[in-house]
């Protein structure tokens, strides 16, 4: 349910939160993975929509920077040219999470902070408008090109623990790491490498059978990725 003042916005937004899942589901190819009948998206993951940025902040008690948050399974918003990409962005985490929880231990799904990370940074950006996301991406490449963290220090960062700077950079590499497996490698073997990963196999077991005739292991996508920047 989407929960609100204003009937007319809260239809808009219970459309623009199918238009996403739909989207979500495109890139990750996850569209069987739960039994939900006939349950819209809206219906599974309840959003409220405050009245304005002043109550949102209020009421969640969010940074000032915040423009949407996860509390349970519900996303907490409010109107603004930021709504999609938000609904994208939390929706995105929601769903990796409901996904790999049916296959990992908690331990073993926090290993993939980055690909989760990713997925939602992806799918929030693919909201923004073409002019808007061209801008970030390029600004992106430039910093990645040059301050690009290793794979191996990518996989096992802890943003909560590291300083601003190589938080900010973190979060750039783990979307542009994630839109080249998808764009790159195709959304069938992006599917296929979330499945793979559920069943707790290692990220050198399955580059290779998701992405057949592209990467054989970490070291190959961590060349190939940084030879496109």
């Amino acid at each position: 349910m989407v929960y609100g003042y204003d009937l007319s916005l809260l239809q808009e937004v219970s459309q623009r939160a199918e238009e996403v899942y739909e989207k979500i589901m495109q890139d990750t190819g996850l569209y069987s993975f739960i039994d939900v009948g006939s349950l819209r998206p809206w219906e599974l993951y309840p959003v409220a929509l405050y009245a304005n940025r002043e109550e949102y902040l209020q009421k969640t008690r969010m940074p000032e920077w915040s423009q949407g948050a996860l509390l349970g399974n519900a996303i907490h918003t409010f109107p603004g040219a930021h709504l999609s990409s938000t609904l994208a962005h939390e929706m995105s985490h929601l769903i990796f999470h409901e996904f790999m929880r049916q296959g990992l231990s908690g331990v073993a799904a926090g290993r993939l902070r980055w690909l989760n990370e990713g997925l939602a940074m992806y799918e929030e950006l693919q909201f923004l408008a073409p002019a808007e996301r061209s801008r970030v991406q390029a600004q992106k490449q430039a910093s990645l090109k040059s301050e690009g963290l290793s794979f191996e220090k990518m996989r096992t960062f802890e943003p909560q623990s590291e300083e601003g700077r190589l938080v900010h950079l973190w979060y750039l590499q783990v979307e542009s790491v994630v839109r080249f497996l998808v764009e790159r490698g195709g959304r069938l073997g992006f599917s296929i490498f979330l499945k793979e990963l559920r069943s707790s196999k290692t990220l050198d077991q399955v580059l290779p059978s998701a992405f057949p005739g592209k990467w054989s292991d970490l070291t190959s996508l961590e060349a190939t990725w940084r030879a496109s920047l």
